[in-house]
């Protein structure tokens, strides 16, 4: 280290430190406040893992550094560092017996299945998130090596996205986790996401704006008239659905759960509804679990119109047969509540025909407010729940949320409400 350098009776202003085996460089309490007006400043060196000849280029660095400090105070002393670093990467030696860099495709396929064999991340994950998010951000880059060149190729498409900021943020911390690994193995010799994955802060919508898009719900007049509106329409895979929406709107349950539920977690005679598992429509599987992993129970007393609604809809059906099924028999999915609720399209004859959904079709007619997806049917359900005042205990319970959650993003304010007088 640099302080080798130094006589005894004085301590090294820049240090050579390392963050979790990335090196870096760390100033003195003096120069940090004095040039950078901070307690403790640190600086990243390009994600450059912690190996003998990187530290040596490091220790070149800080030599630099200290010797611009050292002189009249600081007066040649660059705070950006450009100065000592632009002087360098010929310096860095590369790792003997190096192979062919990889593809990003390559190492990104690699350490997905990584991930998926240590449990780290389960199949819908891969699907959902990694499948069509993560690799689908990667797609024009993954067939290229993983060179300094194409990183920043990457890191500036990536960063420049005007929108999808909270997947970049995490995919930038994957892709910095995937290159040291990739250096354990030998297949590459440097972290070129250390900085960007560390530093990267995209503009934050405000709280309020946040909320009202994420749970944003229909009033009770807009829910029954979207529900009319599934039992009119002219056709046949709309009016058939309409069950399954109303029993939506009036239970809150997730889709994923109402696909998987079946007669036997019914019991009239206690009344309730046990909720225990969901669909995926990714894996197109069970998993035999809820979201939250808790089997809830979901009471139906004093529930009138759905209980009218499970009396009309039960017939002979055997217990294992399940609630809600297609036109065809077939069990639903997301795709297909979308495509009733928002719109689909199909060929035939060699043309081309786009059908609107019940719900796009009745905000374009401005019959109701917005469109929201079909996961406003839950927090239709919570809201009215809550601003008519029902338990907040019950409902978290009944619901698999918090009572922290339902009065943060549901329970609407009575501004008239003043404090007791006492």
């Amino acid at each position: 280290m640099y302080s080798k350098q130094q006589s005894s009776s004085k301590q090294a202003d820049v240090r050579i430190g390392t963050d979790r085996g990335i090196l870096r460089l760390q100033f003195s309490k003096r120069v940090s406040e004095q040039f950078y007006h901070k307690p403790q400043k640190y600086f990243g060196l390009g994600g450059r893992v912690d190996s003998p000849d990187n530290r040596s280029w490091a220790e070149g660095i800080a030599r630099d550094i200290q010797t611009d400090i050292d002189y009249r105070n600081g007066e040649n002393f660059d705070i950006t560092l450009q100065k000592y670093l632009e002087i360098r990467p010929s310096k860095v030696v590369e790792l003997p017996g190096s192979k062919q860099v990889p593809t990003l495709g390559e190492l990104w396929g690699e350490f997905v299945q990584w991930k998926v064999d240590n449990k780290q991340i389960g199949e819908v994950t891969k699907i959902g998130s990694y499948d069509n998010n993560y690799t689908y951000l990667l797609n024009n880059f993954s067939a290229k090596q993983l060179t300094e060149a194409l990183s920043h190729d990457l890191i500036n498409d990536l960063t420049a996205r005007t929108a999808n900021h909270v997947s970049v943020k995490k995919l930038l911390r994957l892709l910095s986790a995937m290159s040291v690994r990739a250096i354990s193995q030998g297949k590459l010799h440097h972290n070129y996401f250390f900085d960007v994955a560390k530093n990267y802060n995209p503009p934050k919508k405000s709280n309020q704006l946040a909320e009202e898009e994420d749970y944003r719900a229909y009033s009770i007049e807009e829910r029954d008239i979207i529900i009319k509106a599934f039992y009119a329409s002219t056709k046949r895979s709309h009016r058939h659905i309409a069950e399954l929406v109303e029993f939506l709107f009036l239970t809150g349950m997730r889709p994923s759960e109402a696909f998987a539920l079946r007669w036997k977690h019914i019991d009239f005679d206690r009344g309730w509804i046990k909720i225990q598992t969901n669909y995926s429509s990714l894996t197109r599987k069970e998993t035999g679990k809820t979201k939250t992993n808790v089997v809830r129970i979901f009471r139906l007393k004093g529930q009138v119109k759905l209980l009218d609604l499970l009396n009309r809809i039960k017939g002979d059906e055997k217990a294992d047969d399940l609630i809600f099924t297609t036109v065809t028999g077939k069990r639903y999915s997301l795709g297909r509540m979308f495509d009733a609720w928002t719109a689909s399209d199909s060929s035939r004859d060699g043309k081309e025909y786009y059908y609107l959904g019940v719900v796009k079709q009745l905000a374009e007619q401005g019959l109701i407010s917005c469109y929201l997806t079909p996961y406003s049917t839950r927090h239709t359900f919570i809201s009215i729940q809550a601003n008519a005042g029902t338990d907040l205990g019950l409902l978290a319970d009944t619901c698999g949320n918090s009572v922290n959650i339902i009065m943060k993003h549901y329970l609407q304010p009575d501004k008239e409400r003043m404090l007791s007088n006492i």
